[in-house]
């Protein structure tokens, strides 16, 4: 189970480790720095666009960061899809975020009319 208090742990560690204000990593993640407080500090998830996104900007595994190793380098197979959207750029990262918003969209009508067809 995804835990928002390791993962705000983490980026508060690593964004600290790498010497960055809030505001800095904000930017990099296309969030206000407000939201990066929230992290933080378990009040808020980042979306997958936007973890994937803080990932990349703090050059961690995105398994590190949702507590699944202590490993900050290298790749641990243990989220193969995280791990190749992670080598992409901020212009394919928002594509494959968009993209994931759309399925969300789907399945919600599809849960939605199949419900109603009931």
């Amino acid at each position: 189970m995804i835990n928002k208090f390791i993962i705000g742990a983490r980026i508060r560690e690593v964004r600290k480790m790498r010497g960055l204000k809030q505001s800095e990593l904000a930017t990099m993640a296309g969030v206000h720095f407000g939201a990066i407080s929230e992290y933080e500090v378990g009040w808020r998830m980042p979306s997958l666009r936007t973890f994937v996104k803080l990932a990349y900007g703090l050059k961690v595994p995105s398994d590190y960061l949702m507590g699944l190793t202590s490993e900050m380098h290298g790749k641990t197979g243990l989220n193969p899809l995280f791990d190749k959207i992670e080598k992409m750029g901020p212009r394919d990262i928002d594509l494959i975020g968009d993209f994931v918003d759309m399925l969300k969209a789907r399945h919600i009508r599809d849960s939605e009319q199949a419900q109603h067809a009931r």
